[in-house]
C-alpha cells in the first residue's frame, strides 16, 4: 500500500451538532418529565398551591444573571435536537438532494434561535 493511499475526509462540523444532538435530548429525556410531574400532576391534584407559579414568584426567580444564563444553556441544546431530527426526518422523506440547505436552514435557525435568547434574557432586567 502507498503512503498516499486515500485517507477519507474528517467532517469537523458534525460532531458538534451531534453533542449538541446529545446534550438536547438528554435535557428533554430529564426535563419535560419532570416539569410534567411538578406543574401538570403537582398543580392538578393540588399538591403544590398555585401561587408558587404567580408571575411575582418566577420574576423573581429568573431575576439573577446566573438563573438566566443557566435557562439559555437548558434551552439552546433542546433547539439544536430538534434541528438535527427535523433535518435527519426531512432527508429521509425524500430531500436527500437538498440535505446541505437542510442543514444551514435547521441549524442556522436553532443558532439564531439561541442567539435570540440569550439576547433577551441578557437584555432582561
Amino acid at each position: 500500500m502507498s503512503a498516499e493511499a486515500h485517507v477519507p475526509k474528517r467532517d469537523r462540523v458534525e460532531p458538534l451538532f451531534w453533542l449538541l444532538f446529545g446534550a438536547g435530548g438528554m435535557v428533554n429525556a430529564f426535563g419535560i418529565p419532570a416539569a410534567i410531574l411538578v406543574m401538570g400532576l403537582g398543580l392538578g391534584f393540588g399538591l403544590i398551591a398555585p401561587e408558587t407559579f404567580s408571575r411575582t414568584r418566577m420574576l423573581a426567580l429568573v431575576s439573577p444573571i446566573w438563573i438566566r444564563l443557566l435557562l439559555a444553556a437548558i434551552a439552546a441544546p433542546i433547539l439544536f435536537h430538534g434541528a438535527h431530527r427535523l433535518r435527519f426526518a426531512l432527508v429521509d422523506v425524500g430531500l436527500k438532494s437538498i440535505a446541505p440547505f437542510l442543514s444551514f436552514v435547521c441549524y442556522g435557525s436553532a443558532a439564531l434561535t439561541s442567539a435570540y435568547l440569550i439576547y433577551r434574557l441578557l437584555a432582561w432586567s
